[in-house]
Parts: structure tokens; C-alpha cells; sequence
């Protein structure tokens, strides 16, 4: 989403650790903490961030690849992957980037099999130095992951919570997107 870049987001005591560690990832020669755990009620930043991560690779980093995906399509690209029998492209497709960002993790939780991949995956990434960024609305030890193994790697990670902003921060936010409507719309008042 090319408007959701960090020059956009607003930055508060609801989500400054968030910022904070999303800006250090991209300014780093190798991933500072991994993986990194935003979590948050719905609407306070969090896909917002991913994508301004993966703006930020694009823009500053020639030659490094961001991969951003929500829990939903992850786990339909490994469903459709296992029906055909052909696991090692959706394998290349999720373990060949330096960034993988995967939103709304809390729908792959209780599903055995994807969360086997995922935990693999997770860790296959981790293992070549590559960053992975996730995103639920429950941190980390409080999803409902069959797999003991998995929870354990996502509580070993930086977990950043995001919570509701305050007057100030929803005001700032406020006028930022009326700054980038009159973008759009130069007669707005």
C-alpha cells in the first residue's frame, strides 16, 4: 500500500516502541531482533508499519527483496501448494526474500499443518540472517498455537505492542490524512 509509508505514520506513546524497532530494521546491516511481534487491537498501525517496512526496502536497499502477505494468503498459498503437490515452489516463493512480513498471524494458530510450515519457514529465514515481521492482534503468548515449538520462537522474538493512540497522536493522524486527501483533492477545505 504505497500510502502507508513511515513519512505517514505518526509516531506516540501508543506505538513509539513499534516505530522504533520497524525504522531499526530497515537502517540495519542484519536483522537487529528476530522476529520482530507487533500487536494491537485492530486500526492502531500495525499493518501500516509492515507496509512501511516494506516501502523502506524497496526504496533504500537495491538489491534486498520484501515479501508482505496476510496469514490468510500464506495459508492459502500453502493449501493450494499441498493439493498440487508442489511445496518446493511456495517454499522458494516465502524463503528467498530478506524480508517476510506476515499479517493477522492469529488465523494460522490451531491449523497443525500450517503451523508446522510456518515454524519452519520462521526459523529457516532466521537461520540466514534474513528478518521476519508479524502481526496479530494477541501477543505471541497468547495465541492458541498447537505447536509448542512455534510459540516458543514467537515469545523469543521482540514482541512491540501497539495500543489506541491518544488525543494528540489521533489528532496528528487526523491531519495527515487530510494532508494527503488535498493531494488528491486541492479544492478540499
Amino acid at each position: 500500500e504505497p500510502r502507508f509509508t513511515f513519512d505517514s505514520f505518526r509516531v506516540g506513546p501508543a506505538n513509539e516502541v513499534a516505530a522504533a524497532a520497524a525504522r531499526t530494521m530497515v537502517s540495519a546491516a542484519s536483522p537487529p531482533f528476530n522476529p520482530v511481534f507487533f500487536y494491537g487491537d485492530y486500526g492502531v498501525g500495525k499493518t501500516h508499519l509492515m507496509h512501511a517496512v516494506c516501502s523502506a526496502v524497496q526504496q533504500n536497499m537495491p538489491g534486498r527483496k520484501a515479501l508482505y502477505l496476510t496469514a490468510e494468503e500464506f495459508l492459502s498459498g500453502f493449501v493450494t501448494a499441498m493439493k498440487e503437490r508442489d511445496t518446493i515452489k511456495f517454499k522458494e516463493t516465502v524463503r528467498s526474500v530478506d524480508y517476510l512480513l506476515i499479517d493477522d498471524v492469529h488465523f494460522i494458530a490451531g491449523k497443525p499443518k500450517t503451523e508446522d510450515e510456518f515454524l519452519h519457514t520462521i526459523a529457516a529465514l532466521i537461520a540466514e540472517n534474513k528478518q521476519v515481521v508479524l502481526a496479530s492482534h494477541k501477543p505471541p503468548q497468547d495465541l492458541p498455537m498447537s505447536d509448542n515449538r512455534l510459540r516458543s520462537l514467537l515469545i523469543g522474538g521482540l514482541s512491540c505492542p501497539l495500543s489506541k493512540p491518544d488525543l494528540d497522536l489521533r489528532r496528528q493522524i487526523l491531519d495527515c490524512k487530510i494532508a494527503q486527501a488535498k493531494c488528491h483533492y486541492p479544492a478540499l477545505d
